[in-house]
C-alpha cells in the first residue's frame, strides 16, 4: 500500500535587516537585501517604544543601503524597525554611544 503525504513548500522573501557600525555614533547603516522592489519605512525607536526617528524608502531588488544620521539621539539602546510594503518586518537592537 502506497501513502501520500502532503508536503506545504512556502515561498517566500523574508530578508532580515543588518544594523552596523553597532555600537554607532555620528551615523549608521541600514542594510536590507531583498528580491522584491518596494516602498519601506525604518522606525527607530527608544527602549520606552518612543519613534526617535522615521524615514520613508524606496528598496531595490538586491542590496540597499540606508545610511542613517543618529544625531539627535542621545546615548543608548535602541530598536530599528524596518517595514517593507510586503510587510515582513524586521528589528534589531542599535546602540549609539561616545556623543
Amino acid at each position: 500500500m502506497i501513502f501520500s503525504v502532503p508536503i506545504s513548500v512556502r515561498v517566500t522573501t523574508e530578508a532580515a535587516i543588518s544594523v552596523y557600525p553597532n555600537p554607532a555614533t555620528g551615523t549608521f547603516t541600514v542594510r536590507y537585501t531583498t528580491t522584491l522592489s518596494q516602498q519601506a519605512e525604518i522606525g527607530i525607536f527608544d527602549m520606552a517604544s518612543r519613534l526617535i526617528k522615521q524615514m520613508s524608502v524606496t528598496v531595490n531588488q538586491g542590496q540597499n543601503d540606508f545610511v542613517v544620521d543618529a544625531s539627535g539621539m542621545g546615548n543608548g539602546t535602541y530598536v530599528v524597525s524596518f517595514l517593507p510594503s510586503d510587510g515582513q518586518k524586521s528589528s534589531e537592537r542599535l546602540i549609539i554611544q561616545g556623543r
